[in-house]
């Protein structure tokens, strides 16, 4: 059930709570039904307990995990980098917990979750369900043979031959569209790489290194426990190939005149080839 508010106590220990509509007993004494919504309020032994509204990151805190997800540290990334707005639609495979698809979900318009391990499926949609998003789906389906539902402004890939999901990349991002590639191993990435044809354009591959401060009274100095390499992140963006409308050197003004002389009705064949020279120099 979702998250609706969260009690902290003095010593800062959190408690959620899940509905609004029946008293709340915590180890500070119990918070009765009418006062669960107040900021402030004292227990029945006479604790203070502070009360807010759960956020997203409260209720996502406690998702199922069934695969190792996605630091949000990495999430953030492909979050700016590729400047997602509300309007963005994006493919995530490779979903296993669907950290990063609920992550997009909460932001965007619309999320396709795609996975091709049923246990990690179904806890992907009771994360959905837990989280109340409306906007996502999750499929059991192979990205390397996915016939994408419509065109979308991002993909995202967490799966152990990234390279093989390039052909479906074609099929499914718009033009200008991002595909991220979460890779392990820099060989991964390497491979992606090196397999991109003139449909795509290697912009970064990148890792993120994330180290805490201990910030207390006169204490400053990093943590230190640090969340080193988790996995490397390569952006490319789709460009299509297309056609030349028309060869280099070509005028079309020049081409008009020219058309327009060949079919002068009134002009004998000495002068329209007259015509057709004098248009030419």
């Amino acid at each position: 059930m979702h998250i609706k508010r969260v009690a902290i106590n003095e010593s800062k220990r959190k408690y959620y709570i899940k509905d609004n509509n029946i008293s709340f007993n915590i180890s500070e004494g119990e918070i009765p039904r009418d006062k669960i919504k107040n900021d402030l309020v004292q227990t029945s032994s006479g604790e203070n307990i502070h009360l807010y509204d759960a956020t997203f990151k409260d209720n996502f805190q406690n998702i199922k995990k069934p695969a190792a997800i996605i630091n949000p540290k990495d999430v953030g990334m492909i979050i700016s980098y590729t400047s997602m707005t509300k309007d963005f639609v994006v493919i995530d495979a490779g979903a296993g917990s669907g950290a990063l698809s609920c992550s997009m979900a909460a932001l965007c318009k619309k999320v396709y979750s795609y996975d091709n391990v049923e246990e990690h499926v179904k806890a992907v949609n009771k994360n959905i369900e837990d989280l109340e998003l409306k906007n996502i789906t999750c499929e059991l389906q192979d990205i390397y043979t996915l016939n994408p539902v419509e065109k979308v402004d991002l993909m995202t890939i967490d799966v152990p031959e990234p390279w093989r999901v390039l052909e479906t990349a074609k099929k499914a991002l718009k033009n200008g569209g991002y595909l991220v590639l979460y890779t392990p191993q820099i060989n991964q990435a390497q491979e992606v790489v090196a397999k991109l044809d003139d449909d795509f354009h290697h912009e970064i591959t990148c890792e993120i290194i994330k180290r805490n401060w201990e910030v207390k009274d006169s204490k400053l100095r990093p943590s230190h426990k640090m969340l080193g390499h988790t996995a490397f992140l390569t952006f490319v963006r789709y460009y299509p190939k297309q056609i030349k409308l028309n060869p280099k050197g070509f005028n079309s003004r020049k081409e008009a005149r020219m058309e327009r002389a060949r079919k002068h009705v009134n002009a004998s064949e000495e002068e329209k080839e007259n015509l057709v020279r004098k248009f030419m120099n």
